[in-house]
């Protein structure tokens, strides 16, 4: 896993939360389809009981214990611009071939499907698209009618990455 690092009383330390932080060196297109720390990855991406939902993927998992915590805004909540880059390098980078192809293919596959599902469900009883979702009921929060990143559905919709 990749962790965050601090400075705290002259010391650099590692503070570990499985959380989108954790998926920027794939997300990036950092890690080559061959590298030996892409399968723990998309292994942190498939886990119901960390990163995966029936929606799309929270931004923290739910094993941490600051998941939904005060001011869950990153604690949690899913976020359809981070979504996107995710499935952009799966798309790009994973889905050629290496040990991980057929992996990052049903991941792909599974969690496109589920962001397109959710933001037309949402769209559908609100009448409108929203700035992150609900991770455990996928209900639209905070700003709305937000088409900035969450108009990134559409070229999910027609794999334009």
């Amino acid at each position: 896993m990749y962790c965050d690092q601090v400075l705290e009383a002259e010391k650099f330390m590692y503070v570990c939360h499985k959380c989108y932080l954790s998926l920027f060196p794939m997300v990036l297109g950092l890690l080559l389809p061959d590298s030996p720390k892409l399968g723990a990855i998309l292994g942190m991406l498939e886990n119901e009981k960390e990163l995966w939902s029936f929606y799309d993927l929270r931004s923290l998992s739910v094993s941490d214990p600051f998941f939904g915590q005060g001011k869950s805004y990153w604690r949690g909540l899913i976020w359809l611009n981070i979504n996107y880059l995710t499935l952009q390098s799966l798309y790009r980078n994973c889905m050629v071939p290496g040990p991980c192809q057929a992996r990052a293919q049903t991941i792909y596959n599974q969690l496109r499907d589920n962001i397109i599902r959710n933001v037309y469900k949402e769209q559908q009883k609100t009448g409108y698209v929203w700035e992150q979702y609900s991770p455990e009921i996928s209900e639209g929060m905070r700003s709305h009618s937000f088409t900035g990143w969450t108009s990134l559905v559409l070229l999910i919709m027609s794999e334009k990455y």
